[in-house]
């Protein structure tokens, strides 16, 4: 279907071609040297595995505390491997003086107000809200396989790894923005808690919903409660739980913004 409506929109112009690949981004997609401008949005976020099981955030933060400890080290290690070599892989798909602009959500160091409250309010979706539900189902030992492989590191870690990659591939600029959240935005506009809440659990299931119900089938857990706890987590008890939790929801994401080229 979305590749059906991408055509449809795109049925009024000419030369342009859509191609799917079922394959991980760390690896070559498209043929070398044929292509002179690509854009990635958080594609290099999402790793194709946990470096280390995460049981208390539905994705990794980088905040100053995880950072110092061997399990955010273990992280971000894995965040640098995957991060070189998706560049790797887009670095031959250029061509000569081709451009590869990425956009990412990172973490701040100190972390922003709004990213404190980014790590404080799914850090409770998390430990609070998920856990209680996977404990009524005796599924709490299998709370590391519903998490996303997700990381939300520094511009630096970024940086450093541009760096490292060798002269084949040049980064030109790293410029960081605050993007408000349409959510929030919407909820300061009518008041409507509900419906903020509503909207939120929506999204989240959106981008969730199929990490924890193949996590959770991967750990052995029957299907037909699989699915009970997914109904119960994003239908049933999500929507209050953001809701109950207005103030705490982040106004803002950073996001990191880079241009890289190809120099040969």
């Amino acid at each position: 279907m979305a590749f059906q409506s991408v055509q449809k929109g795109l049925a009024d112009f000419e030369n342009i071609y859509i191609m799917a690949a079922g394959k991980d981004f760390t690896v070559q997609v498209f043929p070398t040297g044929t292509i002179d401008i690509a854009f990635s949005s958080l594609t290099c976020m999402i790793l194709p595995q946990a470096p280390a099981k995460l049981s208390d955030n539905v994705f990794f933060l980088a905040t100053p505390e995880n950072v110092k400890t061997d399990f955010g080290q273990q992280w971000i290690a894995g965040f640098k491997k995957h991060w070189a070599a998706f560049l790797g892989s887009r670095q031959k798909e250029l061509r000569k003086h081709g451009l590869l602009f990425v956009t990412v959500i990172i973490n701040q160091d100190p972390l922003l107000l709004y990213q404190a409250k980014e790590s404080e309010f799914f850090g409770e979706v998390a430990t609070i809200l998920l856990k209680d539900v996977l404990d009524k189902y005796g599924a709490t030992e299998h709370a590391h396989a519903c998490m996303k492989t997700s990381v939300s590191v520094h511009k630096q870690h970024y940086v450093d790894v541009c760096s490292a990659i060798g002269d084949k591939i040049n980064l030109v600029s790293a410029n960081c923005y605050d993007v408000i959240d349409i959510f929030h935005r919407d909820y300061i506009a009518s008041g409507d808690k509900a419906e903020f809440g509503q909207k939120v659990a929506s999204y989240m299931k959106g981008w969730w919903g199929d990490v924890l119900e193949g996590g959770l089938l991967q750990q052995g857990v029957d299907k037909e409660a699989v699915k009970a706890i997914s109904r119960e987590f994003f239908d049933e008890r999500l929507p209050g739980f953001v809701s109950e939790r207005t103030e705490r929801y982040p106004e803002y994401y950073n996001v990191l913004a880079l241009k890289l080229q190809r120099t040969e």
